[in-house]
């Protein structure tokens, strides 16, 4: 026998071979690689996308809840300091009370005048401190409100001159009442009157209904200032 060494040719085709024989394991590795996972469920991208979207539209949901409803924190919204004015019974013979914030609607109607701290604006509108306007018998305050007031008013020694806004319209009788109460009867503003009623109110609305603003010596003539 004699001995037969491959020539360079023959190497080449072997490796060559071989070459072909990896990559086409290595492909055939994959295949069944990825083919497993889609089975097993590896690789679904749909529970993400679900998930995204849930959480878009709760994220979407609670903008608009917060927009909506936060009121900006405004401090006239959310006050749970304040104290709210009984003001009796809701309708004839009822047993159920009606309580409204008379400092949140004095806030929310009359603040801009008058002042937060009831001061006022100097020769426009007219403190409501410490006033004889305001004390006494609420009728000359509860008219005033109703209709408004115009033109030049003396309070304190002190000439105001302009237009004092008619809530007929905008308020009920029981806002009315709840705002005269918390001015009246305002400890820090150095006011102590007893409250106003629903009633008065109606009852005042009723008396003196008219098309246009008061004169002060209009109201003085009607109710004048407790000496």
């Amino acid at each position: 026998m004699s001995d037969t060494k491959p020539t360079d040719s023959n190497q080449s085709s072997e490796l060559a071979g071989k070459s072909r024989m990896t990559d086409d394991t290595l492909l055939e590795t994959h295949t069944r690689t990825f083919a497993k996972a889609e089975g097993n469920g590896e690789g679904n991208l749909s529970i993400p996308i679900i998930a995204t979207a849930v959480f878009t539209l709760l994220f979407v949901f609670g903008g608009i809840y917060h927009s909506r409803y936060s009121a900006d924190y405004d401090p006239m919204v959310f006050n749970p300091e304040g104290a709210p004015a009984s003001l009796g019974p809701a309708a004839e013979g009822g047993g159920i009370e009606v309580k409204l914030d008379g400092e949140k609607l004095y806030k929310r109607n009359c603040v801009a005048c008058h002042q937060a701290d009831g001061q006022g604006l100097p020769g426009a509108f007219p403190p409501l401190v410490g006033s004889a306007w305001v004390r006494g018998e609420p009728d000359r305050m509860v008219a005033i409100m109703l209709n408004g007031l115009s033109g030049s008013i003396e309070v304190a020694g002190n000439t105001y001159n302009s237009i004092m806004t008619p809530f007929s319209a905008l308020l009920d009788d029981d806002e009315i009442a709840a705002i005269a109460t918390y001015v009246r009867s305002n400890p820090d503003w150095g006011n102590n009157a007893d409250r106003v009623s629903t009633e008065k109110v109606t009852e005042l609305r009723s008396a003196h209904e008219r098309g246009n603003a008061w004169k002060a010596e209009e109201i003085l003539e009607l109710f004048p200032l407790d000496q």
